[in-house]
């Protein structure tokens, strides 16, 4: 006889959040600031710098977009995006227009590298934004002193 067994996991808070505002971010409900922050997350997590400005293109999108970012992203992730921009700039006719791009992948990698290393910050900010919308102070002073 196979005995049936159900596994239990304490899901915390944070997951919780996290999961609400991931799904909520997919169905298209999360408005600005959140929306800039979940999309330069899911993108460069997708395809690293490259795709970020592959799929934004225009020069005035690319500034827009970076602007935007400029309040939420702590500040040695937004010095790495500056950094990655600038090398867009300077490749920026043969990114938007090469098919492949494969090989320009490696001008980013060490922004995308720091990325990597660096954006559970993010999660943290967006964490924190959504603990001060549901006004709960005492797990968000938790969460600051993990």
């Amino acid at each position: 006889m196979i005995k049936k067994v159900e596994i239990k996991r304490n899901i915390s808070k944070a997951e919780l959040l996290w999961e609400q505002l991931w799904r909520q971010w997919r169905d298209g409900k999360i408005i600005t600031p959140l929306d800039e922050l979940l999309t330069y997350t899911s993108i460069v997590q997708d395809g690293g710098h490259i795709r970020l400005f592959i799929t934004l293109q225009c020069k005035e999108k690319v500034l827009l977009f970076i602007k935007g970012l400029k309040g939420m992203l702590p500040n040695k992730l937004y010095k790495n995006l500056k950094k990655a921009h600038s090398i867009f700039c300077s490749n920026e006719n043969e990114i938007i227009n090469c098919k492949n791009t494969s090989h320009l992948e490696e001008l980013f990698e060490k922004q995308d590298l720091y990325f990597y290393d660096y954006q559970y910050l993010i999660h943290k900010v967006i964490i924190y934004y959504l603990l001060d919308l549901t006004i709960d102070k005492e797990y968000k002073n938790k969460l600051i002193n993990i």
